[in-house]
């Protein structure tokens, strides 16, 4: 019983370095260019998708609880420890400035668990990996791509210039 709370207390502490790290992440440029005006503004709306998201991350549930080490594994001092290095690792990150992605530390500390339990599904590992590799490269491209093709557009277009109504729809476009 003990134990189970010590994991409740750790999972809000976690939740909270998530929060920390996410809501930079997810608001950091909108804020930064004063497309949102307060902080304020962009807690509240990384809380409302944040807790929208949640909802629908099944499949990562699906892929973290029993998709990279066997279910049979994880049992209550497991989760804590866990939850634990996850924590202990986004937390010294946060504390850094170091933007860290919550998936991958969780991910880490389920194959350290892995390791020391000689259990880890090394296929779906290797795939999740791969996509850590892929998925920052395409997001390159596609802003390189898209940040070539925006000034020729505003040139061609005065409605993309950024000045006075059209501006609004810039904004709406970045925070979304």
């Amino acid at each position: 019983m003990t134990l189970t709370i010590v994991a409740f207390a750790i999972a809000l502490f976690f939740a909270m370095n998530i929060g920390a790290s996410g809501t930079a992440a997810a608001m950091g440029p909108a804020y930064g260019s004063g497309a949102i005006k307060t902080k304020r503004m962009a807690m509240i709306l990384v809380a409302i998708f944040a807790f929208i998201g949640a909802l629908a991350g099944g499949e990562v549930v699906k892929t973290i609880g029993g998709g990279i080490i066997p279910p049979s594994v994880v049992d209550v001092p497991v989760v804590t420890i866990i939850l634990g290095a996850a924590c202990l690792t986004l937390f010294i990150a946060n504390m850094l400035g170091i933007p860290l992605s919550t998936s991958e530390v969780v991910v880490g500390s389920i194959v350290g668990a892995g390791i020391a339990f000689q259990a880890i599904f090394l296929d779906k590992l290797l795939i999740i990996v791969s996509f850590w590799v892929i998925v920052p490269i395409v997001a390159f491209g596609l802003a390189l791509i898209v940040g070539k093709i925006i000034p020729s557009i505003q040139r061609k277009w005065q409605f993309f210039t950024g000045r006075g109504k059209s501006r609004k729809y810039l904004v709406l476009l970045l925070v979304v």
